[in-house]
């Protein structure tokens, strides 16, 4: 028996403290790993955190020895759920190459039902995963229950061309290896592509980022590569049936923007046209810069993890999730 299957055979959600990990079967069958964080001391009325790991990367992002959000978001009471999206990680591979709608209209909802279908849910989207999350609040069946999206640079609209980003999804529409790619050298600079594009901005060690690199990565299904890179040259694209960026004016939950300025995988120009689309009373944006009083410009994986996402990004989201996003009295 496989160890998804077995998974699978658990019955029931936990309500101990602790951390879990359990194959959710998704709409379609396939079974979705899912990792679950219940805190020790839970905020009363506190929704469920899922996480979304940016395409191309699996869970590990958000919990790699012993740091990242999933960790730090359950030290400070809130009950979180991340996973791996299907073909990557330890989620079964599908008999065909996924969708960005398979993951929005699949892989999403078997996470956020891990802790029961009804509970009230902050979808916190990473990078090009943000628009999966915007996309969820914005109509399908979740979206009554999302109280709150926290966007880390999530993608909003693709229209500026990134030139090296869009020569790495160019694999003729098959799949991309990214992980591999991303370990080749940099055009004109020291170190490789993953230093450039995830690297730049942060303090990770370089031991961390190696780790990062070698077990957090996954590669990019041919379907995906292709919209992401449709999307680069038309600056919309569609999602869940949706014409997307235009279905954000759907959303009815808060939001909370934070925007790596030194971001060089999602450039902060993708996320910050949301501010176009969301009123200011819903949408509050914060650029993590020196100058707004942060202690390092960040880049992408300076948005979950090191210790600058860990001292000053975490705090901002719990505060967001009590003020914006709990049941009842606050």
């Amino acid at each position: 028996m496989s160890l998804l299957l077995a998974l699978a055979m658990t019955l029931g959600s936990p309500t101990r403290p602790g951390t879990y990990r359990r194959a959710a079967p998704a709409a379609d069958g396939m079974h979705i790993a899912v990792f679950l964080y219940l805190p020790e001391r839970p905020l009363p009325g506190a929704p469920l955190l899922v996480l979304l790991p940016d395409l191309g990367t699996t869970h590990a992002v958000f919990d790699i020895s012993g740091e990242g959000l999933a960790r730090e978001l359950c030290a400070r009471g809130l009950p979180v759920a991340t996973l791996d999206w299907r073909g990557t990680g330890l989620s079964q591979v599908p008999p065909r190459e996924p969708t960005l709608d398979d993951l929005l209209a699949l892989d999403l909802p078997a996470a956020a039902d891990a802790l029961g279908p009804e509970r009230p849910l902050v979808l916190v989207g990473w990078g090009y995963s943000g628009a999966l999350a915007y996309a969820a609040a914005a109509s399908g069946p979740l979206a009554g229950r999302v109280r709150g999206v926290v966007a880390l640079n999530g993608v909003v609209q693709l229209d500026v061309p990134n030139a090296m980003v869009e020569r790495l999804l160019d694999n003729g529409g098959g799949a991309v290896d990214l992980p591999r790619l991303l370990a080749s050298p940099a055009p004109q600079r020291k170190g490789d592509l993953f230093q450039l594009l995830w690297v730049h901005g942060a303090t990770l060690d370089d031991g961390l980022a190696a780790r990062i690199l070698a077990n957090a990565m996954a590669p990019l299904s041919g379907p995906e590569a292709s919209q992401l890179r449709a999307w680069m040259h038309a600056g919309a694209t569609t999602l869940g049936g949706q014409p997307y960026p235009a279905s954000l004016g759907s959303v009815k939950a808060a939001v909370l923007a934070l925007d790596g300025m030194r971001d060089n995988w999602t450039h902060p120009e993708f996320a910050s046209a949301v501010r176009d689309h969301l009123p200011e009373a819903q949408l509050s944006v914060q650029p993590i810069t020196t100058f707004e009083g942060f202690d390092e410009d960040l880049g992408h994986l300076g948005l979950v993890l090191g210790p600058t996402s860990a001292k000053q990004l975490v705090p901002r989201v719990v505060r967001f999730v009590r003020e914006r996003a709990m049941e009842g009295p606050r």
